[in-house]
């Protein structure tokens, strides 16, 4: 009976890396929702800001403006050079 208990805990050992393997793409999509949360918290705060009026609004209006495009095409470039470069 205490051979079966060790072949069991030996099997066990076995199965265990094998579950920890989803877990690089658990974290990629984690990360690129949080990602696109943070892109349309972003045109929200443009939408915002473009609707009330205060002073300095011309210049926080273009700042969010340039990072709406700036910040997703530097995401762009990024993925795609570490896809090319096999990382």
């Amino acid at each position: 009976m205490a051979i079966n208990m060790e072949d069991r805990m030996e099997q066990s050992a076995d199965l265990e890396p094998e579950a920890e393997q989803p877990a690089p793409i658990a974290a990629k999509r984690i990360a690129a929702v949080i990602g696109v949360l943070f892109l349309l918290a972003l045109i929200a705060a443009t939408f915002v800001v473009a609707c009330i009026e205060f002073d300095g609004k011309e210049q926080i209006f273009l700042a969010l403006l340039l990072c709406d495009i700036v910040i997703p095409v530097f995401l762009w470039v990024i993925l795609r050079f570490f896809q090319k470069s096999g990382s």
